[in-house]
């Protein structure tokens, strides 16, 4: 086995030989982004109405991480909370 045989091998299942999933290149980048999710499935997972996540948007409250051609928002729910948690937390003067 060269060099080359081998490294080839550290990607691989022993099983059948396919290449294992989050080992190496684009599988592994992937998994370490945060998930994207639209208006009314990050509003649920912060239990608001969609409505409200439009108001917050539209007076400057929150950003969104991506806005689609559409207009459509996509939204990292983690990022989101911080947002919405910085809203109510008493400022240090």
């Amino acid at each position: 086995m060269t060099v080359n045989d081998a490294s080839l091998d550290d990607n691989r299942d022993n099983s059948d030989n396919r290449p294992v999933r989050g080992t190496s290149g684009t599988y592994g980048d992937q998994m370490s982004e945060p998930r994207l999710v639209p208006s009314g499935e990050a509003a649920r997972a912060l239990g608001i109405s969609a409505r409200t996540l439009q108001r917050y948007v539209k007076a400057g409250l929150v950003t969104p991480d991506l806005t689609l051609a559409s207009g459509q928002y996509r939204w990292d729910v983690a990022r989101l909370r911080e947002q919405i948690n910085a809203l109510s937390a008493p400022e240090d003067h």
